[in-house]
């Protein structure tokens, strides 16, 4: 059972001080003595200072809107509703002003980053559930493995040369020659990738299936 008001009264509360603070009121002006630190000597000044209000500037849209002082005072930002701030965070993080933009780490530092977040040391670990081939495909290893295949294609899907440019936008995939879950050993050999486009990558399968012998060429 929580305790009592009166348990918490005068010198038995934990914030009790012997000398009061000597406070000046942010509404009134006035100098007034407290216990513990207050920004107003009374409620009537704590209401009337929460009633202020200022016109601002929306820093998105341009629109004008009146904000309370307390907010106006406490915000770094200032919009006219929650789409415009949404917007402007929007902008503000992509492209050449996010922090990350133009970074590029290590392949030390990515393994490293890695095995911070394996296992129970992840901040989302929910106690192993996924299945081993979900372990393997989002593993690190299993990325740069992707990007490899990507770079040595040149970005480009071997079937249909169709590539990123020019309004075209176009998904790519890392396809195994060998099946992943038939040469386990050939998983992250890099000549064992071919990039193909999600379209050419679904008709290949949808022709061969999952089991598809490895000496069926299709390009």
């Amino acid at each position: 059972m929580g305790r009592t008001r009166e348990s918490t009264l005068g010198r038995k509360n934990p914030r009790w001080r012997e000398e009061l603070h000597n406070q000046t009121c942010l509404e009134c002006g006035e100098k007034f003595d407290c216990e513990r630190i207050r920004k107003f000597c009374s409620r009537e000044c704590g209401y009337a200072n929460k009633q202020k209000r200022v016109t601002v500037e929306c820093e998105h849209c341009g629109v004008e809107v009146e904000l309370k002082k307390y907010r106006y005072d406490r915000n770094k930002h200032n919009y006219c509703s929650y789409r415009c701030s949404q917007k402007a965070h929007g902008e503000m993080y992509r492209g050449e002003s996010h922090w990350s933009t133009g970074t590029k780490f290590s392949d030390e530092h990515r393994r490293r980053m890695s095995d911070a977040q394996k296992g129970e040391l992840g901040h989302n670990w929910q106690g192993g559930k996924k299945s081993e081939r979900e372990l393997i495909r989002k593993s690190l290893e299993y990325k740069m493995w992707r990007e490899s295949v990507f770079e040595r294609d040149n970005y480009t899907c071997q079937n249909c040369l169709s590539r990123n440019g020019n309004g075209k936008k176009v998904n790519l995939e890392a396809h195994h020659w060998l099946p992943f879950h038939m040469y386990v050993s050939g998983r992250f050999e890099i000549n064992n990738g071919h990039t193909l486009c999600v379209d050419c990558h679904n008709d290949f399968h949808s022709f061969c299936g999952v089991d598809y012998s490895p000496i069926l060429e299709y390009v």
